[in-house]
């Protein structure tokens, strides 16, 4: 599992932001107790107990005093957001009596045990609040100034009522067909990381003109297909040095590059450090 931190530090911070992508069959995280994490997922499912949330979905999961465990679907991708209780109820208090009810039944019944509820999920959560998120800015005040920004605006969107910003007409059910198709983009770049994909080739697959795909995986995603497929690429490499593999070129060969300075390049480009620094730390 991939997990990256946007925000804070999960480990003692009262609110904390991360994306967590799982590259094996499935895989699980621990909740710290007496948090509420916001789970918005683009893609696969993420289930604790027996309730689950799957693709183009939000969720609540609320715990109480003993760590929980989350379990996530490979190739699922979802970014947390998690807050102390006492944050998040000074968020929302002035706002208390227009939370969707089961929100407000959950946070007010836990006690020692883990609850879940659904969440509100307009389209604008996955095209642009959650986008958005993943880019935190680097400088420190502008950086926390902004994102609890970005947190509210996210709060608006799936814990009231009478939240979802308003699509335009007719939008609405093209812009989910857009990320249905942008999901299924990315199911196959991570299906196929050692193939020779051709754009128009991919864009047929799927449905649409390369154009609109280009444009449209961009502004749903953040990242262009190239680079959407290189961190795939890259992330199947570290799993294979973390599994025991310590050939650099034969796993080069294994993800879809065929230039060993193509792949080292690569490498450094997403994980930071060279191949062999990788595997000597792994």
């Amino acid at each position: 599992m991939s997990c990256k931190v946007l925000f804070g530090d999960p480990a003692r911070s009262p609110i904390w932001a991360v994306v967590m992508a799982a590259e094996k069959l499935r895989t699980s995280i621990e909740l710290p107790a007496e948090m509420v994490s916001i789970f918005v997922v683009t893609e696969g499912s993420v289930s604790w107990g027996v309730d689950e949330i799957s693709e183009l979905s939000a969720s609540a999961i609320i715990t109480g005093n003993q760590k929980v465990s989350v379990a996530m679907e490979g190739g699922g991708d979802a970014t947390i957001v998690a807050f102390s209780r006492e944050v998040f109820k000074s968020l929302i208090h002035p706002f208390a009596s227009e939370l969707i009810p089961n929100l407000a039944a959950s946070l007010a019944n836990v006690s020692e045990q883990t609850r879940g509820c659904s969440l509100m999920a307009p389209f604008v959560l996955f095209s642009r609040i959650v986008p958005e998120l993943r880019e935190v800015p680097t400088a420190m005040a502008s950086g926390s100034f902004w994102f609890e920004g970005q947190i509210r605006l996210l709060l608006s969107q799936t814990c009231f009522r009478q939240g979802g910003l308003v699509e335009k007409d007719g939008s609405l059910q093209q812009s989910g067909k857009s990320l249905k198709r942008i999901n299924h983009v990315k199911r196959i770049l991570r299906a196929r990381p050692d193939d020779s994909l051709d754009l128009s080739d991919l864009a047929g697959e799927v449905g649409c003109s390369a154009s609109y795909l280009s444009r449209s995986f961009s502004r749903i995603t953040g990242v262009t297909i190239n680079q959407y497929l290189r961190r795939s690429r890259v992330n199947l490499a570290a799993s294979l040095f973390e599994s025991g593999e310590r050939s650099v070129s034969e796993v080069a060969s294994r993800v879809g590059y065929e230039s060993l300075s193509h792949f080292t390049k690569a490498f450094q480009i997403e994980m930071g450090c060279l191949p062999s620094q990788f595997i000597r730390s792994s």
